[in-house]
């Protein structure tokens, strides 16, 4: 009788295993619908920039040929078309040439010619779409600072790619017309005047280290007053942080407010309306020279983008592999500079092979012009004269140009147009009437 009970409950048993398994594998399990926002899409701050719209020359030169000079800056119109139509130049027959002051002097003092200058040592690899050949002039001229492009003895036109850093040159032929290069010169007319001044180097009697193009005594300058607008602090959380959600939020000493999501950190802006941007996940690993740029340019595209006029102003490679980019916003072709010897308008990374670790960039957007007034400057020889009273030789500085000192107010900045001395070390240094000189080092160096 107990042996027939045991064997139906087994029965029973195997049966309700059996019907359950069948509903298991008919039926369609129940869902749950996932929450429309838990990625919030990246925000939109600026604008997006291709590598050459901010990869571009600080400074555009034009040698008149009757011992005058101009020069164009980023953020005013004839920069603007030459930035634009040098990605469409190509050159050729690059060979290996001294620069020498006499090269120099045949084309700048007694020739025509065209000669822009960027910020920064640019990889030749970088510069590929004008036609370089990469593999016979990388290891010829790893970097180039300035080209030159002029009209020779014959009536035709050679040009020079110059590296500043390692003191080298090539010769090459580019497609450029005489009269395409007449017609910029005649352009660039309405540019603002400046002097040259060679830098003799130390290697050798006719060598030549660089040279400095110095506004030459500006007739009218003027301070400008803008209304701003400041970023908020919502929009760089969700242009930053892979998922907003997750992070948390704190308040350091001096008012700052700080965000985390235990590998990325932001701290917000304060008084100097600089963000600063850690991400310890990031392997510090060697970068390649070629790659620090385009992942730069990469990374502000992606993290809220653009907000101004900015030029590469810096580029600088550690001994342990790291590079150190810096891009400078202009507004009328003077680059703004803050009351302590800094950029204020600024894009600054420091890439790793394994992307950027470390981002500081401006929280503030220039927008509706408020009105003017005219002021007055040193003239540049008396800027020359205090330099050498502070002792500081010529070959120490890397550039002396004209930029706008902000001071920010409440609902508006006032803009002052003073001299800026960058130094080789990085030091920055601002002369002016209206501001005591100030003395300052690049955030990341």
């Amino acid at each position: 009788m107990w042996e027939r009970v045991k064997t139906a409950v087994l029965s029973i048993l195997v049966a309700l295993s059996a019907a359950l398994s069948w509903m298991l594998w008919d039926a369609a399990p129940e869902t749950l619908p996932l929450e429309g926002e838990t990625y919030v899409p990246t925000a939109s701050i600026g604008e997006k920039r291709g590598l050459f719209d901010v990869v571009t020359p600080v400074e555009v030169v034009f040698h008149h040929g009757d011992g005058t000079h101009t020069a164009a800056y980023p953020g005013t119109p004839i920069h603007g078309v030459i930035a634009v139509r040098f990605r469409e130049w190509t050159f050729q027959g690059f060979v290996p040439e001294p620069y020498t002051r006499t090269v120099w002097e045949a084309y700048a003092r007694r020739g025509t010619g065209l000669e822009l200058v960027f910020g920064g040592e640019i990889p030749v690899t970088l510069l590929q779409p004008l036609g370089v050949d990469r593999e016979a002039l990388a290891p010829v001229l790893p970097t180039v600072r300035r080209i030159v492009v002029y009209r020779d003895g014959k009536g035709g036109l050679r040009a020079y790619w110059v590296s500043d850093a390692l003191g080298k040159a090539v010769a090459a032929r580019p497609n450029l017309t005489t009269q395409a290069l007449d017609a910029y010169l005649k352009m660039g007319r309405a540019s603002l005047r400046v002097e040259a001044m060679p830098i003799a180097s130390p290697n050798g009697r006719d060598g030549l280290a660089r040279v400095l193009y110095v506004p030459a005594d500006p007739p009218r300058v003027r301070k400008f007053r803008y209304e701003y607008r400041t970023i908020p602090d919502r929009a760089f959380v969700q242009s930053l942080f892979v998922n907003p959600r997750l992070i948390r939020s704190g308040r350091e000493a001096d008012g700052r407010m700080v965000y985390t999501d235990g590998h990325r950190t932001v701290q917000m802006a304060g008084k100097d309306y600089l963000l600063d941007y850690y991400d310890r996940t990031v392997q510090m690993t060697p970068v390649k020279q070629p790659d620090g740029l385009s992942m730069a340019v990469q990374f502000v595209n992606r993290h809220g983008g653009w907000t101004g006029s900015f030029a590469l102003a810096r580029l600088t490679q550690g001994e342990d592999g790291r590079q150190r980019v810096r891009f400078r916003e202009y507004l009328n072709g003077y680059p703004l500079v803050g009351p302590e010897g800094r950029d204020v308008g600024r894009m600054e990374l420091e890439v790793w092979g394994g992307g950027v670790r470390v981002y500081t960039r401006s929280t503030v957007c220039l927008e509706r012009y408020v009105g003017h007034e005219a002021t007055a400057l040193p003239h540049v020889a008396d800027v020359l004269r205090q330099l050498a009273a502070w002792h500081i030789p010529t070959r120490d500085i890397e550039r002396l140009s004209l930029a706008y000192l902000c001071r920010y107010r409440e609902t508006f900045v006032d803009l002052t147009p003073v001299w800026l001395l960058e130094r080789t070390t990085g030091e920055m240094l601002l002369i002016g009437q209206e501001a005591e000189t100030r003395r300052g080092h690049h955030g990341l160096e």
